[in-house]
């Protein structure tokens, strides 16, 4: 696991609570179900560009972090929503490098979860270690 720059609370950038309701009811309302009737990433950027949402806002993205974190749970054994989360991360990193924005710290207090977080790339931090 790598050392961040991660000094206190300000440190720790958050997702908001609307930007995650936002996404989980894509996951629930669109994206599962089309997936169960076959879609691919392909469908969902068709539909995105038929509703005029670029990527961020679209259900692309959405399906992107699912797909990706079952491929995580795959590689590295995460499971449920510790895979999604990872996974997650793993997205808002590459758009932030994409951005020019400082490294994201991965937060968790699951071992596994870290490791395969730093195996992916991400910086990792362990809030029990601190005081």
């Amino acid at each position: 696991m790598r050392d961040t720059q991660v000094h206190d609370a300000a440190d720790f950038k958050k997702v908001s609570h609307d930007e995650l309701v936002v996404g989980f009811r894509k996951l629930e309302e669109v994206v599962r179900p089309a997936v169960q009737e076959g879609a691919d990433g392909d469908d969902f950027a068709r539909l995105d560009a038929e509703r005029g949402l670029d990527y961020e806002h679209g259900n692309r993205r959405v399906y992107d972090v699912a797909d990706r974190a079952m491929d995580l749970a795959e590689a590295h054994g995460p499971r449920g929503y510790d895979a999604v989360h990872l996974a997650a991360s793993l997205e808002v990193q590459a758009g932030r490098r994409g951005r020019h924005g400082a490294p994201l710290a991965f937060v968790s207090a699951d071992i596994g979860q870290l490791q395969a977080a730093a195996a992916e790339g991400l910086a990792v931090e362990n809030p029990t270690v601190y005081p």
